[in-house]
């Protein structure tokens, strides 16, 4: 059964072998924590690893330390705070464009209502580029 305990605990493999890392070899501190598959060696004792070699097997398999899951979630939630602010932002400017769309519409209508067809001047060639009458 693999479990986590302290270095040291492995009396047998301390007598054995020493209290070393069974895939790094890098010796084990008092203290520190090994994983213990369960799995005896003979002339090893218990094969059992550090937390920096198990960290490096779940780094292959995709998986975070809990400190750099603590930092993504920490991004995570300042982006969703920014999208927050953003989307408050977006829906202040739709306002805007709403009110000043409905002051255009107003202003047009406005204007509509006070043409006189009769003083329109009636211009019969297209405009050349620079927006005058084309001269005949």
């Amino acid at each position: 059964m693999i479990q986590v305990r302290e270095a040291f605990s492995d009396s047998n493999r301390l007598a054995t072998q020493g209290q070393l890392c069974s895939i790094c070899g890098a010796p084990l501190q008092a203290g520190n924590r090994v994983i213990d598959t369960g799995t005896w060696i003979e002339m090893e004792g218990t094969f059992e690893f550090c937390e920096s070699c198990f960290g490096e097997m779940a780094k292959q398999l995709g998986w975070v330390s809990p400190d750099r899951f603590q930092a993504l979630w920490s991004d995570y939630e300042d982006a969703i705070v920014l999208v927050n602010d953003a989307e408050a932002r977006v829906e202040q400017q739709q306002t805007v464009i709403q009110t000043l769309a409905e002051e255009v519409a107003f202003a047009a209508l406005e204007r509509a209502s006070r043409f006189d067809p009769e003083s329109a001047v009636e211009v019969s060639e297209e405009p050349d580029f620079d927006g005058a009458p084309n001269a005949a």
